[in-house]
């Protein structure tokens, strides 16, 4: 996405930049804040895809050893 934004397609970026919120970031280290965005979008998608099946996957059967 970085490669993208940075070669291809800088409009991302100029709306980003015209944000009150993460403008004055973005202008100054543009990679950095985008690496983070996608890095943070990646890891939380990850755990929840994680989450989601390892409750699908679950056998029935799997039980705590010497539990009541």
């Amino acid at each position: 996405m970085l490669i993208y934004i940075k070669t291809f397609d800088n409009s991302l970026l100029a709306v980003l930049s015209h944000n009150s919120m993460v403008g004055e970031r973005v202008s100054s280290t543009p990679g950095l804040v985008i690496f983070m965005v996608l890095m943070l979008e990646g890891v939380i998608s990850g755990a929840m895809i994680g989450f989601i099946a390892m409750q699908f996957f679950k056998r029935p059967d799997h039980t705590v050893p010497n539990s009541p």
